[in-house]
């Protein structure tokens, strides 16, 4: 009943209405640069969805600059899709458990390759990525920022949605007009878009931890619920003084 968790409930259920026609889906997750929280939203979407039923993969292919296994505290990162590409791991071995929810699991980015938009052009990763996708309910593919590389466009391919990561004093205005550019062309598939980092200001936010906060519409209802036993005698009608 936290309020982050609510929000990724909230999510979730747009995710579901945003793509209702495909029964599975590869959704990107990309960002217009470092330090927006994508790979925060896609850990804990993924928890958000397995949760619900629903079997998720969560596939690290930052290839340049890998957080996921630090957010999912596995810090074992010498095997993983790069082993898989360049033939030295097979399938089984890169899909882990996260321990988090039998429905969530992850593979990793794997050692950091020279060549990382040559490895992801490789016929390999689209039999990978057929695989998973007979498996898989939901695959959330965490991708470097497309405002500094251009490797989240040759993973669109994959996709059938973006879920696109503005943060509150981080991105700047100018990787706006990227965004609007990016969906009238068409370079990535279906963008939805998740403002993060709103600052907790008042009683019409929700403030958590680590400096995040989400805007909420009608005030702050389990701030409210936690002040105050006894908060639901204030929506009851008072008695009449004789």
């Amino acid at each position: 009943r936290t309020a982050i968790a609510e929000m990724f409930r909230l999510l979730r259920t747009n995710l579901q209405f945003f793509n209702a026609n495909h029964k599975q889906q590869t959704v990107l997750m990309t960002s217009s640069t470092g330090g927006e929280g994508k790979t925060f939203i896609s850990v804990n979407l993924g928890l958000t969805l397995a949760l619900s039923g629903k079997k998720t993969i969560l596939i690290g292919l930052d290839l340049r600059k890998p957080k996921l296994g630090i957010y999912l505290n596995q810090h074992n990162t010498d095997t993983g899709l790069t082993s898989y590409l360049v033939g030295q791991a097979s399938m089984a071995e890169i899909i882990k458990p996260t321990g988090l929810n039998p429905n969530l699991d992850y593979i990793v980015s794997g050692p950091v390759p020279p060549n990382p938009a040559e490895l992801i052009l490789l016929d390999k990763l689209e039999e990978l990525m057929q695989q998973l996708q007979a498996t898989y309910d939901y695959i959330l593919i965490d991708t470097p920022p497309v405002g500094l590389v251009a490797d989240a466009f040759l993973l669109s391919r994959f996709a059938n949605a973006c879920l696109y990561v503005v943060r509150y004093g981080e991105t700047r205005k100018g990787m706006i007009k990227l965004l609007e550019d990016l969906h009238t062309q068409k370079r990535l598939p279906n963008i939805g878009v998740i403002f993060n980092g709103l600052p907790t200001k008042g009683r019409n936010s929700y403030g958590y931890g680590y400096g995040y906060g989400y805007g909420y519409g009608y005030g702050a209802y389990y701030a409210e619920e936690s002040r105050s036993k006894s908060w639901w005698r204030r929506l009851l009608p008072r008695k009449k003084k004789k």
